[in-house]
């Protein structure tokens, strides 16, 4: 018999004799065979491909196919069978499961729903995303090469220092305070340049370029504690994004104004940059974590 429903009758007859009264009307509903043979192909970072074998008889009115996925999280927190499900549908006998968390393990089951009925799942496949570490090694040795070059460029400031005030003090001890004033204008001038240089360097070793304003995200993840500057906000939300429930974070705020002076914001998910809020200072840099759609836990 085909899938569908079906409704049944018994009389009973005895030769030569009249039929009985036909029985109370039983209802039955065919469900189809849940798939099988799921496969896991195209397995990377955020996206996975799920193939799976069906037969799959003509669709009537009354058994019309549709695949029903289920997707979730697979982890230590789900060892009594409790998933979080994600459900995608589909007419086809595949289906591409895309913004994944890189090197996460999942779970899937596929099941088929007709117009009247929907059949059991089929064995439960599991997976894990990809997760390649080169991005954020790469990210770690720019940071170190970067504060090598900022604690060489303060030596050689503080050496120069020293050597204009002993040569001041000994040959032109008349002439001090002159010298001095001359001198201070040549230090912060110096101090203006190589903090120029190393503002430049910054932004272009790690993609992050501060402008005026207040990020814009879905999640603002405020730190404890107030930070000298900007961009040891910064190296604390990029440490924060190393952990898996902070992945989604892609920029800074960083508060310069009143209350929000010193006050660190890590932005997950940051789409735009309100320019017109002057109380903080923000910079959206290179994602290294994918986010799309990510459903983010922010404890």
């Amino acid at each position: 018999m085909k899938d569908g429903a079906y409704s049944f009758q018994v009389v009973a007859t005895l030769k030569g004799h009249e039929s009985s009264l036909p029985s109370e009307i039983l209802n039955v509903v065919l469900c189809p065979n849940p798939p099988r043979l799921i496969n896991v192909e195209d397995r990377r970072e955020t996206s996975v491909v799920l193939t799976w074998d069906h037969h799959k008889v003509k669709s009537t009115n009354n058994t019309m196919y549709e695949y029903v996925i289920d997707f979730a999280v697979d982890n230590n927190n789900n060892n009594n069978g409790n998933y979080q499900w994600n459900t995608i549908r589909t007419q086809h006998k595949g289906v591409l499961i895309q913004s994944l968390m890189r090197g996460q393990s999942y779970v899937a089951r596929v099941r088929i729903q007709t117009k009247i009925c929907v059949s059991e799942s089929s064995e439960k496949v599991r997976f894990t995303t990809s997760y390649n570490q080169t991005i954020e090694s790469s990210l770690e040795e720019r940071m170190k090469d970067f504060a090598e070059h900022v604690e060489n460029q303060t030596s050689r400031v503080q050496q120069s220092m020293g050597m204009i005030q002993n040569f001041t003090q000994e040959m032109f001890k008349s002439q001090t305070n002159q010298m001095m004033n001359h001198t201070s204008n040549m230090i912060e001038n110096l101090k203006i340049e190589l903090l120029k240089e190393i503002e430049a360097n910054t932004e272009r070793s790690t993609g992050c370029k501060w402008t005026m304003g207040d990020g814009i995200g879905r999640i603002e993840l405020a730190l404890n504690g107030e930070y000298e500057n900007k961009w040891d906000c910064y190296r604390a939300c990029i440490k924060k994004s190393g952990h898996k429930r902070h992945q989604a974070i892609n920029g800074v705020t960083y508060g310069i104004r009143d209350k929000y002076n010193k006050k660190c914001f890590c932005e997950k998910q940051m789409r735009s940059i309100d320019g017109l809020d002057n109380n903080f200072m923000t910079c959206r840099f290179a994602p290294i974590y994918d986010f799309k759609n990510e459903k983010d836990n922010n404890n």
